[in-house]
């Protein structure tokens, strides 16, 4: 087991037509993380891990404003994934997740009462390894469910997203691992389609 405290920061901008949105930069939601190892076969090249992730929220959130980093409510996420060597330095990594929300009791300028149903999400990347430290990866993935309702009225906004993303990481320190990727939306049944996204981790264990 290996307990991770998770302290994300977004900077949302929005243009075009939906400029009248707003920007926002700000703390995220607090995610505590604890994975659990349960196969670890380093001669067959095969992992396998379950990590649940808990999201407080302690992130920046207004029912008044339009974009908001902090999501005002409790979220469960359980994640199952698997590492299987394919040949020397290439790896496939499957991962899934199925993720529980709790209520926002002050939604939207009429301060409504949302939930939503449970999300669930495949993730694929092939992995090229080129040391102990460093990789790279280009992967899928497809997220449906997560269906909302406002005031008990369905809002039938199902995602159905595929997207596409490219990244690498790298340890810069013998503790210290930095990680970053790219991606797009390939297709978005309900809500915004990202033309492009950028994502950067810094990872410090203690």
């Amino acid at each position: 087991m290996g307990p991770q405290v998770l302290l994300p920061f977004a900077s949302l901008r929005s243009g075009r037509d939906i400029k009248a949105l707003g920007n926002e930069n700000a703390l995220g939601d607090l995610i505590l993380a604890a994975p659990v190892w349960l196969i670890n076969d380093p001669t067959k090249s095969t992992f396998f891990a379950v990590a649940p992730y808990l999201y407080l929220p302690t992130g920046s959130y207004s029912d008044s404003r339009a974009l908001n980093v902090g999501e005002n409510r409790w979220k469960f996420d359980l994640q199952a994934g698997l590492v299987q060597q394919i040949s020397g330095p290439l790896y496939l990594d499957l991962t899934g997740d199925v993720m529980a929300f709790g209520k926002n009791n002050d939604y939207g300028s009429g301060r409504g009462s949302m939930r939503q149903a449970p999300l669930y999400q495949l993730q694929s990347y092939l992995r090229y390894q080129f040391s102990a430290t460093t990789n790279a990866s280009a992967g899928l993935s497809r997220t449906w469910g997560g269906e909302t309702t406002v005031n008990g009225v369905d809002s039938h906004d199902q995602p159905n997203q595929l997207k596409i993303s490219f990244g690498g990481s790298t340890f810069v320190g013998p503790k210290t691992q930095i990680m970053g990727s790219i991606g797009r939306d390939l297709s978005v049944d309900n809500g915004f389609k990202e033309n492009f996204r950028l994502n950067l981790r810094l990872l410090q264990i203690f």
